[in-house]
């Protein structure tokens, strides 16, 4: 992991399941080791959220079920959370 990724507040809840700053719902992405998988309101909400320096950057955002319900914003909020002073 880069040391911005050691700087956080990471506990391992299960075998493959993080919690970050007391978020939990985040896997570690086999592919790259700056980037999470999050699933957010499970099954509902799913995203893969990319560390930077002092940004965080969210690809793949897949809300299911039906619009206008606050999930999507429930897991950008928890995203907020858990990667506090970091723009996104």
């Amino acid at each position: 992991m880069t040391q911005v990724i050691r700087k956080m507040n990471i506990e391992k809840i299960h075998k493959k399941s993080y919690a970050i700053n007391g978020v939990p719902g985040f896997t570690p992405s086999p592919r790259d080791e700056d980037s999470w998988y999050y699933v957010s309101e499970a099954p509902i909400c799913r995203c893969i959220v990319f560390v930077q320096d002092d940004w965080v950057e969210i690809h793949n955002v897949m809300v299911h079920g039906p619009r206008g319900q606050g999930h999507g914003t429930a897991m950008i909020a928890n995203i907020r959370t858990a990667f506090p002073g970091y723009h996104i």
